[in-house]
Order: structure tokens, then sequence, then C-alpha cells
């Protein structure tokens, strides 16, 4: 089994765009070993090399108008989590707040309030329309209180 320890072997294999992930399955070593031995021969790792050719002018741009961080990293060659944490270090702040979706209804008939109405005017106990949708009676009832 061969060994990553030539230097120039490793340089070369990360300057022509090898992933950590590609040289360890070559090597048929673990990834932290490839990491190990890039740090100890002072080569940065593929990952960094990648985000020092990205425009952060223009990613910093992008951030602050609100663009979500996986379009980002869609569009330049980092991952959200290293644009959010560049974002952190450079003191980088949205100037349009996050708005989080929230999720779809799980049981969409319960978000709607005529239909819930009508099984209950027409004499459904809240445990029939719960055996109906396959859930249980106290989603059906906390679903009665959120439409009043």
């Amino acid at each position: 089994m061969r060994q990553p320890d030539d230097t120039a072997d490793l340089r070369s294999r990360v300057a022509a765009g090898a992933s950590v992930r590609t040289i360890a399955t070559e090597f048929r070593v673990t990834e932290r070993t490839v990491r190990n031995r890039l740090r100890r021969a002072g080569i940065p790792l593929p990952s960094e090399v990648k985000a020092a050719n990205v425009d952060l002018v223009a990613v910093f741009a992008e951030y602050r108008v609100g663009t979500p961080v996986t379009r980002i990293a869609e569009r330049y060659p980092i991952s959200a989590a290293t644009t959010k944490r560049r974002a952190a270090e450079h003191g980088v702040q949205r100037d349009v707040p996050l708005r989080r979706k929230s999720p779809p209804p799980r049981f969409a008939a319960l978000a709607d309030r005529r239909w819930l109405l009508v099984q209950i005017a027409d004499g459904r106990s809240v445990d029939a329309v719960a055996r109906q949708l396959g859930t249980g009676h106290r989603t059906v009832r906390d679903a009665l209180r959120r439409q009043g």
C-alpha cells in the first residue's frame, strides 16, 4: 500500500484539484490521515485552495442582500458552511433579515378551516376525523383550537 508521504506528489494532486477524499481513496488511508499529512507538509487543504480563489467581495454582496447560502455555494466553489463562517469572520451582516419558511402542514386538511368545520358540523367526532387522516385525536383537537 502506497503512503501519501511524498510532499511533491501531494502538492501536485492538490494543485490538480483532487479532493482529500479522492487522495485518501487512492492511497487507501483515512481522510484524516491525508489532512494531517498535508498540514505537516505545509500544503493547504484542497478546500482552502478553492476558497482562496473565491471573490469574497461578490460572495459578501450576495450574502448581504439575503441570497440563501446554499445558492451562493452553488455559484462559487465554497460550501454553505464556509460562506457562513467567512461572513462571520469578516463581520458581514445581512441587510435583509432571513425569513424562515414554515414547513408545509403535515395534514393539509387540518389547515383548512372550512373542511374541519364541515366535518364537525356533520356530526363526526374528533376521533373519527383523526382516524380518517391517520393521526391522533390530539392533533385534530389542536387544529380545532388554532382554527377557533
